[in-house]
């Protein structure tokens, strides 16, 4: 096993030189207030909180107030953290199957698959992603925990199980499969499922995992509602969710086999996906289930994988679909497992022993080198969306996405194009009306800018960055009755941004309103406590109204956060000089 976590280290060597991803990071860690503030009271009630971010995992939240206590906003802390936990995980499944199936080989093949295949980059290289990590580590430990109950009929076994199991479940709902997993280890590898006068136990004491995932699965629907990541009918049809479900499971099966093109984000094709690939899928998921379910009682261990990755997938498939994505390589981190299992044990079957063993030192090799390039495209943001959208085909999202980061970059001519062709694709995306439009803001041309906020107001009425940003323009035009309802307007929308208190403040110290400026600017540093533009904006407010030493200590603090900065240093230097000036 040493080998192992060795080869997962030489594979996720990368994340070393990772940056934050603006897409979820963002959210999760970077610009998240409410984790930059240590365990306080706020703090711990925010990672309790049912819907931020379109879910409910208290635990999750919790290991990002953590990583932050510890390293700060350096992503290399929990770049390094998903990357122990995943190889935790991987130790933890190799002892487990040893446990339960005696096998080492086989054990350690499956291991190596979970540690090093390209499919799990996503859940481990994304920092945001930690739910992902954490969540399977736990219910590995559960079912290790459910296998020494089974065996030695421990209570203290059933009750670890059954705990890191709620655990498990608060790191990330998609381990509400778990119950359906100890009933699949009744067929394989412990064959109790056929042992007569049995059945009534087996099911009872199964029961209070299954209430537990039942109410899982009712937090987490109420959650994605109120988070805005639950689609309507009204926005994809059932008939198309099922199709693209049924085209998924065979599509993930493919890019276990062929891990190439891999993508942060898979589009809906805009015409639907093809009817012939539905066919083929259908056929290749219900081939491989007749082929599990005749080889049951012989070759056990290949139903219980295909049901293990049926199962575990079933969350995710998109049935309920949450998101934008047609299907993504995160979903795959804990399903993938039950492929492996099978894989293995009909290899070890099948194989002579150099052959098996052959085989599964060349796969390792060949995922080992996938992967460390996999990590290295997650280097920041430029680097990751161009490859998805040179991996994959009309990808609006990804030209987006890369739009933004060039534009971060001070690229705007460039920006502008990858925006033009996010709307090529999906001309009702209003995002890149959004971003178009402080493009044309920056340039001096603000009229154009309201033109485009409108547009995007028009597609989404909700989308607050837009009223923010359409305020701002209104401002720059000399309309402040109009800019100050649109201001408030998004602040009403969402008053967790900190940009717009930012914003508003400072079009309300240009109209000499210099308290409510102060107010505003005020929110806004609470909301993000490193916003060095906002301590900046704060100082003029404060000088203007007399309160000096308030703003000199505004001023350090915004120096401090913008070393860069030279007016504000100099500003600084005159005011202390000022200040301490003989009188």
């Amino acid at each position: 096993m040493l080998l192992l976590l060795l080869a997962t280290a030489v594979a996720y060597q990368p994340v070393l030189s990772n940056d934050f991803i603006h897409y979820d990071d963002g959210v999760y860690i970077a610009e998240n207030p409410s984790i930059q503030q240590g365990f306080t009271s706020e703090a711990i009630a925010f990672a309790f909180n049912v819907g931020y971010a379109g879910n409910w995992h208290p635990l999750t939240w919790l290991s990002h107030i953590l990583d932050f206590s510890l390293y700060g906003l350096d992503p290399v802390g929990p770049h390094v953290t998903n990357v122990l936990l995943h190889a935790a995980s991987a130790l933890v499944l190799f002892l487990a199957l040893r446990r339960w199936t005696g096998r080492q080989g086989a054990s350690a093949f499956v291991a190596a698959a979970f540690a090093l295949h390209p499919l799990h980059v996503e859940s481990v290289a994304w920092a945001a992603e930690r739910k992902d990590v954490l969540s399977t580590l736990l219910g590995f430990l559960s079912l290790r925990a459910w296998i020494e109950w089974k065996l030695e009929r421990r209570r203290a076994w059933y009750a670890a199980s059954l705990a890191l199991f709620v655990l498990a479940l608060t790191a990330k709902p998609m381990l509400v499969s778990l119950p359906v997993v100890l009933v699949l280890l009744d067929l394989f590898p412990l064959g109790r499922s056929r042992t007569p006068g049995r059945f009534r136990d087996l099911a009872l004491e199964k029961l209070p995992f299954f209430a537990l995932a039942a109410a899982s699965c009712l937090l987490t629907f109420e959650a994605q509602k109120r988070g805005g990541a639950v689609a309507g009918m009204e926005a994809l049809s059932i008939a198309s969710r099922l199709g693209n479900s049924m085209h998924s499971f065979a599509a993930y099966l493919g890019k276990a086999l062929v891990p190439i093109d891999l993508a942060i984000f898979y589009p809906f094709p805009p015409e639907g996906i093809a009817g012939w690939r539905i066919a083929l899928s259908v056929a290749v998921v219900f081939g491989l289930s007749i082929l599990a379910g005749r080889g049951a009682r012989s070759r056990p261990w290949l139903l219980f994988g295909w049901l293990w990755y049926l199962a575990t997938l079933l969350p995710v498939i998109g049935i309920v679909q949450v998101g934008q994505q047609a299907m993504a390589d995160r979903y795959t981190y804990l399903p993938l497992v039950g492929i492996s299992i099978a894989v293995a044990f009909e290899a070890s079957r099948l194989l002579p022993r150099r052959a098996a063993l052959a085989l599964a030192l060349g796969s390792a090799a060949v995922w080992l080198a996938l992967t460390r390039h996999q990590v290295s495209l997650w280097k920041d943001d430029l680097t990751l969306f161009r490859h998805a959208v040179t991996a994959t085909d009309r990808n609006y999202m990804a030209h987006y996405r890369l739009g933004f980061a060039l534009g971060e970059a001070g690229r705007g001519d460039e920006a502008l194009l990858e925006y033009r062709a996010a709307l090529a694709i999906r001309p009702n995306f209003p995002d890149p009306y959004n971003n178009i439009g402080q493009l044309e803001q920056k340039l001096g041309r603000p009229a154009d800018a309201l033109a485009s906020y409108d547009r995007a107001l028009a597609l989404d009425p909700a989308l607050a960055p837009a009223h923010g940003n359409r305020a701002n323009a209104l401002d720059d035009l000399g309309r402040p009755e109009e800019a100050e309802r649109a201001y408030r307007e998004a602040i009403r929308l969402d008053p967790r941004l900190p940009e717009l208190h930012n914003d508003f403040g400072v079009a309300l110290a240009k109209q000499g309103r210099l308290e409510e400026a102060v107010a505003e600017m005020r929110e806004a540093i609470r909301l993000r406590p490193g916003y060095g533009d906002a301590y900046l904006n704060l100082a003029r407010a404060l000088h203007q109204l007399g309160r000096g030493e308030e703003a000199i200590e505004s001023l350090k603090e915004g120096v401090r956060l913008l070393p860069d900065r030279a007016d504000a240093k100099s500003t600084l230097d005159e005011l202390i000089r000022l200040r301490d000036a003989p009188r």
